[in-house]
């Protein structure tokens, strides 16, 4: 992974806790109310709806810059470093497709669904739907799994076969269903099973 780059953010490294806090806040006193406190959650919390969409915005927005910007993918290490960003804090399921070109380059990351704790539902119709639209030829399937588990469900394999065929009829290749598990993966191509 590539290390961040915080020059920019010289001026702010030499600032107290509470100063940082307030400028968060705005507030002097919610500053000093949350300088004891060492969660993000509760200082998001804390601050007013428009300051917290900010702060939230600016943090999504630093995880996904952050990401590898790799052009091509090549492996299943590849995948799952590029996605990390998009997953490493959830506590629902989310599924993603990445869009790729006869060169295997991203041409789009596309977030089809979001569950609850244990499942989300892929409607394959809106998959295809989407990578026709960005003249997709072949594309991954991530998805994650909260509790930490990387092994698939019966429902994952279900969905893998059938986003295959789907891609198969259409001319879609699905290259691979990658299961991210906090800080490990579950490849399905690794595995063999494509």
């Amino acid at each position: 992974m590539r290390k961040y780059n915080i020059e920019f953010l010289e001026d702010f490294r030499c600032l107290s806790d509470n100063e940082l806090l307030y400028q968060l806040t705005g507030s002097r006193e919610t500053a000093l109310k949350l300088g004891g406190i060492n969660r993000w959650d509760d200082i998001i919390d804390n601050l007013s709806p428009a300051r917290k969409n900010m702060a939230k915005a600016v943090l999504e927005m630093f995880h996904r810059l952050n990401a590898p910007q790799l052009v091509r993918i090549k492996s299943s290490q590849d995948i799952y470093e590029i996605m990390y960003p998009y997953y490493y804090s959830l506590d629902i399921e989310e599924a993603w497709v990445i869009a790729l070109n006869t060169s295997s380059k991203i041409l789009r990351k596309i977030r089809i669904s979001v569950g609850g704790l244990t499942s989300t539902m892929v409607d394959v119709r809106v998959v295809m739907a989407d990578l026709l639209k960005c003249k997709s030829t072949s594309f991954v399937l991530v998805h994650n799994h909260p509790s930490g588990s990387k092994r698939p469900s019966i429902d994952d394999d279900k969905l893998t076969e059938a986003l295959r065929q789907a891609g198969k009829l259409l001319n879609i290749k699905l290259i691979d269903h990658v299961i991210i598990a906090r800080d490990t993966y579950y490849s399905y191509a690794d595995e063999g099973r494509l």
